[in-house]
This record gives structure tokens, sequence and C-alpha cells, in this order.
């Protein structure tokens, strides 16, 4: 269940590096991660990165995420949203909700003293169906409605993963978490064949992102349950 660092991931129909503002570009403090990228800023936010992950999360490899598929969906118009939190271990994980000309997005990040650890950046489409659909398969999962969620599996996950197997992943990827989650943002892609519907969900004190595929039934073909 648990993902990577110090990547920069991309999903769906693309991203937009057009300026939102001109301006001062010096802090790159939640809020201005996206817009420093979209104005051609990748080295100011490179350059708040941890010392010891700059080899991995690089100002190029910032930007080529940025620019990858930008077409897609237009420039970057605001961001719409922030959240932050502090995890147990003391870090801070960040969200920015993105709205496009043609789509939306987010960033998330995880800050610590020493700087900026990782960053995860999603880009889509707003689709309220699809949004319903995950939306009510992300509150099962982290609510405990374990049954509702797999049955609504497809045969290849019904055979791979088990209610049982689903409990003990859920557990883990959820411990130390308190409070009421609620979903602050949701991304939808539309590769061949089926839809994915990546859903934020927060708690007081942290943030997990659900990311399940559907199939053109409408059942679930993938499911995760990741930090970021």
């Amino acid at each position: 269940m648990a993902i990577g660092c110090l990547v920069v991931a991309t999903c769906a129909a693309g991203i937009a590096d057009a300026a939102v503002r001109a301006g001062s570009h010096e802090s790159a403090s939640i809020g201005r991660l996206a817009p420093l990228l979209s104005e051609g800023h990748a080295g100011t936010v490179a350059a708040a990165v941890a010392p010891a992950q700059r080899p991995a999360l690089t100002s190029l490899r910032l930007a080529d995420g940025w620019a990858t598929g930008r077409q897609a969906i237009g420039r970057l118009v605001r961001v719409a949203k922030t959240y932050r939190v502090t995890n147990a271990d003391g870090s801070i994980t960040e969200l920015e909700v993105l709205r496009f000309q043609s789509g939306v997005g987010t960033l998330s990040a995880i800050r610590t003293a020493q700087g900026i650890t990782a960053i995860w950046l999603l880009f889509g489409s707003a689709d309220p169906t699809a949004e319903s659909a995950g939306g009510t398969i992300a509150s099962d999962l982290v609510t405990g409605d374990l049954a509702a969620v797999s049955a609504k599996f497809d045969r290849v996950m019904s055979a791979a993963l088990s209610t049982a197997a689903l409990e003990a992943d859920v557990h883990a990827g959820l411990a130390g978490l308190t409070g009421a989650p609620t979903i602050t943002a949701q991304v939808v892609a539309g590769p061949s064949g089926a839809t994915i519907v990546e859903t934020y969900v927060l708690w007081p004190n942290g943030l997990r992102r659900v990311q399940v595929s559907f199939d053109s039934a409408g059942k679930i073909a993938g499911l995760y349950l990741k930090p970021l």
C-alpha cells in the first residue's frame, strides 16, 4: 500500500505551465508550489527540497513533470484550496487543489525541517459521476465498510484480494490516524478501457489518497491506499 518517496507522478490528460501571476517567487511555501512551476521557476521549488533528496528531485525533473501533456488541460487558473496537516513523525503533509482551463489537478508534498522530501503531481478532469463512484469507495474504505468495497470487485480482484487481506492492508494504511475523515479533492483520469479516480481523504493528523480503477462495467479493477 505504500509508495516510494522522491518522485513526481503524473496522471491523466496533461499538465499546464502558463503563468498564474507575476511577481515575487522567493518562497516555495504552500499555495505557491504549483504557481512557481507554472511560472517556470522549478529551480525555486528544487531549492526548497531537502539536501538528501535533491539528487532525485531536481529542477529538471520538476519542470519535465509539469510540462508533460501541458496542452491537454490548458493554463493553470488558480490554486483553489490548500490543506496542511502535521503527521505523527513531525513532518508536514501539504495539498494544493488546482484548477486549470480544461481540467483539475493536485500537488501534494511532504515537508520536514530539512525541506521538501516528496512531491506528487496528479492531473485530469472533473467528472461528477466518476467522482461520486470513487468517493463512495473511498468513504467505505476509510470508515471500515470493507464488505461493500469488496462486493464491487471484478473477478480478478475478488480472486486476488480477500476481505481479510483488504482489512489488514487498510488497518496498516490508516494506523495512527484520528478523528473524522473528510474528502477534500478528487481527480479523474480515463485511459482506454478504464476510469481512474484519485480521492484525497483528510484527517486532523494525516492525509491519504485512495486510487480506484473502474472497468467498463463499473467494477473495481484496482484499489490502492497511498500516503499521498
